[in-house]
């Protein structure tokens, strides 16, 4: 069945395998800012001019493959409401939607084009309809 992995507390079962070998990255407690932001002691830190390509290499070495979840497409109405008339309490109130089983988040950051929640995807999971990062 996988493992069932609680991405906002990093609590995970069994250790994550992809095709080739072990997941070298694997989830860690969620403790996030008074923001609502975190991001994963192992993850780089890429700008916002970081290309797909530039990020290729690191997903490989960790056996992951990973998906943008935006604040604007997953957050309920009440939520972005929330954000827009306090933006610190708004963001921090959402719980983005990891896209598939076994995913782990990354980050929760702000971005140009608004907030982004980043997931971890062991690569021995399929691609879900919709597509990746």
């Amino acid at each position: 069945m996988g493992n069932q992995v609680n991405y906002l507390t990093g609590d995970v079962g069994d250790e994550q395998q992809h095709v080739g070998g072990r997941v070298k990255i694997h989830p860690e407690p969620v403790q996030r800012d008074e923001c609502g932001f975190w991001t994963h002691s192992a993850y780089p830190e890429w700008d916002e001019g970081t290309t797909a390509s530039d990020i290729k290499p690191w997903e490989e070495e960790n056996g992951i493959r990973t998906e943008v979840v935006w604040f604007e497409d997953d957050a309920p109405e009440d939520v972005i409401d929330r954000c827009i008339e306090d933006f610190a309490a708004g963001c921090s109130d959402w719980n983005p939607s990891p896209p598939g089983p076994g995913a782990f988040l990354l980050s929760i950051h702000d971005t140009e084009d608004g907030p982004v929640a980043i997931f971890a995807i062991p690569n021995s999971m399929p691609v879900v309809e919709g597509g990746e990062a």
